[in-house]
């Protein structure tokens, strides 16, 4: 089971951003971090557009808490699979993760080597 981390941030915008629905002039989002056993890590980013119609950064949080420190494949799964910026953050940091284990092996691959044409190692 990964250890999951997460932190949220608060960027101001070197210059602010007007769009049609408003002027941004910081950015905040959940930085997420998995941990294996070994020491292998994988990073992602849940960034909402709350202006956009994207959900507050405290309900990405929370979302990203409420999995616990060390969720089980079920629950990342189920995660993954529910999508948006949640979801991304934490595809992302699984899929960076699995490429680190065994030598850049990812889970599922049987035995494949990322970037290997297919063939076995």
């Amino acid at each position: 089971m990964p250890r999951l981390l997460i932190r949220r941030y608060r960027l101001p915008l070197r210059t602010a951003l007007r769009t049609a629905r408003g002027l941004m002039v910081e950015r905040e989002g959940v930085l997420v971090r998995l941990e294996a056993g070994r020491g292998q890590v994988g990073y992602g980013e849940a960034a909402p557009l709350e202006l956009f119609g994207g959900p507050d950064v405290r309900e990405v949080e929370a979302k990203l808490r409420a999995l616990g420190r060390r969720p089980d494949e079920a629950t990342l799964d189920a995660a993954i699979t529910e999508g948006g910026c949640v979801g991304f953050a934490l595809a992302s940091a699984w899929a960076a993760l699995a490429a680190t284990e065994d030598g850049g092996r990812r889970a599922g691959d049987g035995g494949q080597v990322a970037g290997d044409g297919g063939q076995k190692t």
